[in-house]
């Protein structure tokens, strides 16, 4: 079984602010999470690394490049 889910982006459930290093002040950041569901395999932290590399593209384009995107792997066990 697969499939995503992600969280309401407009308006956005989370919010918080980080300190930009880039522009050495607290930024305030609304955050959208997705989750991808997919089978565990070795090519995992290959497919995760893509995504993001995808996601940056993405924001790139639209001119709207970000500091960092964050991906984590968290390994779900349903019982």
């Amino acid at each position: 079984m697969s499939g995503f889910t992600v969280s309401r982006t407009d308006p956005p459930v989370f919010s918080g602010s980080y300190w930009s290093d880039e522009q050495q002040t607290w930024l305030q950041d609304l955050i959208a999470i997705l989750f991808v569901d997919l089978p565990a395999s070795g090519q995992i932290r290959a497919i995760a690394a893509e995504t993001k590399a995808a996601v940056a593209r993405f924001y790139a384009e639209e001119g709207s490049s970000q500091e960092e995107i964050w991906c984590t792997l968290e390994n779900i066990e349903v019982i």
